[in-house]
């Protein structure tokens, strides 16, 4: 199609970050386009970047910023279970732990949570590591022996023992389990280790400490017993210690899958919305899912057998592919659903993981904020050939916000979910042979994201 000019109009995109409150921003930037009269001829958006998607596809901004209006924490969410008869000072301390204990479970599990929150999360793990560990190593003084008797059997000299025990063994576990590194075949063996570590400090450092103190003539069979017997109950106080810390972990087990927010009132809130309007251009939303995925420049493989061993044990079996979990996005066409899909979608698009909101379920798919994985998602717009692309950001100029706009992330999303579309390699023999990990990859490339439009990138002189 051609203007009165005979010159072919330009095809501008709009691509909208997600940020939650801060989507109140991206929304008046969409106000200041509309008033400048941009036309675009596709959209796209995550989080509440997508919610301003839809806005702009409807093309009713009153309807929106009436609908901004009415957006708050407090009306858009709304506390989830027991949580919600809770005093909000509690509640929130309570929610808070829920975060924190899915959040380690996501990461114990080898599930990406983002390099500062890994770097975070491998912070405070160290820390109850550390707290588990002196428990464990202060256990069999305090079982062992009553309370008269602490002073004269040099106890405090015990305790600071264990307490200097647990500095390296803590190191030393954080580094053999792999704490906050990638998923490796070794985490298994590492916490068999981790565990015979803790039973050879609680077995030997006390019968040192004992034979420091007092002197053990080893003529005296009673002494030999009594030391014999020190040795057997510290084995028996090391196993009591662990069911005093399983005792401590039950209370938290009912948190453990929860979820501290409902955004049902949102959903309320989005559906109303939507009735009232239909998306004229094609519209994007953005959302994440956990799969697993086999990278051939980067392959993970377990023994077929899945028994645990070693790394460097000799192994004559063959070695099965082990995909490895990451997010991967989906780029969802909202414009050709119904109503109550694009609603779905939208919430899909918003549902703050790891315990916060619980994930949107369609069909067999757990779907999360798609900001996890894709916060600017530019690559669903390429198909449309567009001559400009707009693209609303929530940060000021920097480096990591201009990688984000660098056409060799497009390319790696686009290889992403091109291995999802590949079958798993057949089992090999020697998996030292097929172990390398290459970067920029070989065997899978970096597809070609064709022609890339003009960027025109609006975001704020400072921090929101």
């Amino acid at each position: 199609m051609t203007g009165a000019d005979g010159v072919q109009p330009m095809r501008r995109g709009l691509v909208i970050a997600g940020g939650g409150a801060k989507g109140a921003y991206t929304f008046g930037c969409l106000k200041a386009l509309r008033e400048l009269d941009v036309e675009f001829a596709a959209v796209a958006g995550t989080s509440a970047g997508a919610l301003n998607a839809v806005i702009w596809s409807i093309g009713d901004l009153k309807a929106g910023e009436r609908l901004w209006s009415s957006i708050s924490p407090a009306s858009a969410y709304e506390r989830r279970g027991p949580l919600k008869y809770l005093p909000r000072p509690v509640a929130r301390a309570v929610g808070s732990l829920i975060v924190v204990i899915s959040l380690l479970i996501a990461r114990a599990d080898g599930v990406p949570v983002g390099p500062s929150l890994d770097r975070t999360l491998g912070l405070t793990a160290a820390v109850l590591v550390g707290i588990v560990m002196t428990t464990i190593a202060a256990g069999p003084a305090l079982l062992l022996f009553p309370p008269a008797e602490l002073a004269g059997i040099g106890t405090p000299k015990a305790l600071a023992m264990g307490l200097l025990l647990c500095c390296p063994l803590t190191l030393l576990s954080i580094v053999i389990i792999g704490i906050g590194g990638e998923k490796t075949n070794q985490r298994p063996h590492g916490l068999v280790m981790f565990i015979f570590m803790i039973l050879w400090a609680t077995t030997v450092a006390y019968p040192l400490v004992y034979v420091s103190e007092y002197y053990v003539d080893t003529r005296d069979l009673g002494q030999i017993l009594f030391v014999l017997a020190f040795i057997v109950w510290t084995i028996v106080a090391f196993y009591l210690a662990w069911f005093f810390m399983i005792l401590l972990a039950i209370p938290l087990l009912p948190f453990i899958g929860m979820t501290a927010l409902s955004n049902d009132p949102l959903l309320a809130t989005v559906r109303a919305f939507l009735h009232g309007g239909e998306m004229t251009i094609p519209t994007y939303v953005t959302t994440a899912r956990l799969l697993p995925v086999f990278d051939p420049d980067r392959p993970t493989w377990m023994a077929a057998d899945r028994s645990i061993r070693p790394y460097d044990e000799p192994y004559s079996g063959p070695w099965k592919a082990d995909p490895a979990h990451v997010w991967v996005p989906a780029y969802v066409q909202i414009d050709e659903r119904t109503p109550e899909q694009q609603a779905t979608f939208l919430m899909a698009s918003a549902a703050l993981p790891f315990g916060i909101v619980r994930p949107v379920v369609i069909g067999e798919t757990r779907y999360v904020d798609g900001g996890i994985v894709d916060n600017l998602p530019i690559l669903p717009l390429l198909q449309h050939r567009l001559d400009e692309l707009y693209v609303l950001t929530l940060h000021p100029a920097c480096a990591a916000d201009e990688q984000l706009l660098a056409p060799a992330r497009c390319a790696r999303l686009l290889r992403l979910l091109s291995l999802l579309r590949r079958p798993l390699p057949d089992d090999i023999a020697n998996r030292d042979a097929a172990y390398f990990a290459r970067d920029p990859p070989e065997r899978v490339p970096l597809p070609d994201v064709g022609p890339w439009p003009r960027l025109v990138v609006l975001r704020p002189t400072r921090s929101l």
